[in-house]
Order: structure tokens, then C-alpha cells, then sequence
């Protein structure tokens, strides 16, 4: 029975001493994006966007109110053929803003993901560099181990190389549609729906 429990003790010593060799670094995504030059850049530039669609939507809501207190007022002077047919071309250019809105929103999801998805690219290059000078077997997210040294941590090792090799990523949203284009439509939430509605009433 000694012998065996030598033997067991023995084998457990083994690997504590494996584990004491593993190196594993740790890091921190969330900060990364909060801290890093070409992460802001690209939310700096996202926000741009967003706020010169959200005014040219402005602008085009308040056309289509104009137009929407404008056939309530035709209601008793047309017929009902002809106010119909109105309704009908309004409902058009409702559906044409809706369809350019939603569009332009999926336009700059698609360009966010592909700029992020380059600094993540980065991150990864850059922490496998840090790795290997640091003979690290594994890294993980900051999120995932329970407890780990604060010397384990590489984040800010990684966002300094960051800064130096990709400080900046250009954002590039696909062409817009021609509706879109036209409008200079970003992403925003219409009002057009309840102007329709409101006109139907």
C-alpha cells in the first residue's frame, strides 16, 4: 500500500510541475475595443455615418408629413379614384424609404463587422508574436479563468503593438442602392409608417 501511495503522490507531483511549466496568457477583447486607436476610429467613423443618414432621413420624413397633410386636405375635393391613386403613389415612396433605410442599416453592419473583423485579425497576430516571445502555450479571454496573476495578463502589450501597426481602418460601406444614394439615407428609424396610416384613417 505504501508503494502505491508513493507511487500515486508521485504522479500527482508530475503534474502540478506540468501545469507550473504551462504558460497561459490572458486578455482582455473588451478593453481592446474600448482602448485601442483603430477600434475608436472605426466607432468614430460608424457614428459619422449614422448621424448624416439619421439627418437626411429627418429631411425626407418631414417631406412625406408635408405630403401626408396635404392629401387629408384633397380627401373631400377628389374623387375617390383619384385620391386612391395618390394614396397609392405615397404608400410607394413609404415603402421606397423603409426599404432604403433598412438597407443602408444592413450596409453598415456589414462594413462595422469587416473593419472589426481586421483589428481582430490583428489582435490575433500580434498576441501569437507576444506568445511565442513569452513561451506561452495558451491564451485565453479575460472572462474565462476564475483567477489568474495580473502578470498574465498581455492586454496592454497588445494594444500598444495595435496602435503601431493598424492605428487606423478605414471603414467602407458597399454602394448604396439608388434610392439610397439618391436620399443619402443612413441608418435611421422612419416615422413614414404611422404617416401612412394616418393618412389611411
Amino acid at each position: 500500500m505504501g508503494a502505491v501511495a508513493l507511487t500515486a503522490f508521485a504522479a500527482a507531483t508530475d503534474t502540478v510541475a506540468a501545469a507550473e511549466q504551462t504558460t497561459i496568457g490572458v486578455l482582455d477583447v473588451n478593453r481592446i475595443i474600448a482602448e485601442a486607436e483603430s477600434a475608436k476610429d472605426v466607432n468614430a467613423q460608424i457614428q459619422k455615418l449614422r448621424t448624416e443618414f439619421q439627418g437626411a432621413i429627418s429631411k425626407q420624413e418631414k417631406t412625406l408629413r408635408t405630403k401626408e397633410d396635404k392629401l387629408k386636405g384633397q380627401k373631400d375635393k377628389l374623387s375617390k379614384a383619384d385620391f386612391d391613386k395618390k394614396i397609392e403613389e405615397f404608400q410607394i415612396e413609404v415603402s421606397e424609404l423603409q426599404r432604403s433605410v433598412s438597407g443602408r442599416n444592413n450596409e453598415l453592419h456589414t462594413a462595422a463587422n469587416a473593419s472589426m473583423t481586421k483589428i481582430r485579425d490583428m489582435v490575433v497576430q500580434i498576441s501569437e508574436e507576444i506568445a511565442k516571445k513569452q513561451g506561452m502555450k495558451m491564451i485565453l479571454p479575460s472572462s474565462f479563468p476564475v483567477y489568474y496573476k495580473d502578470n498574465l495578463d498581455i492586454t496592454a502589450q497588445v494594444i500598444k503593438a495595435l496602435d503601431i501597426k493598424l492605428p487606423k481602418v478605414k471603414v467602407e460601406v458597399a454602394k448604396a442602392t439608388t434610392v439610397a444614394k439618391k436620399l443619402k439615407i443612413g441608418a435611421a428609424d422612419t416615422k413614414a409608417t404611422a404617416a401612412t396610416q394616418a393618412t389611411k384613417s
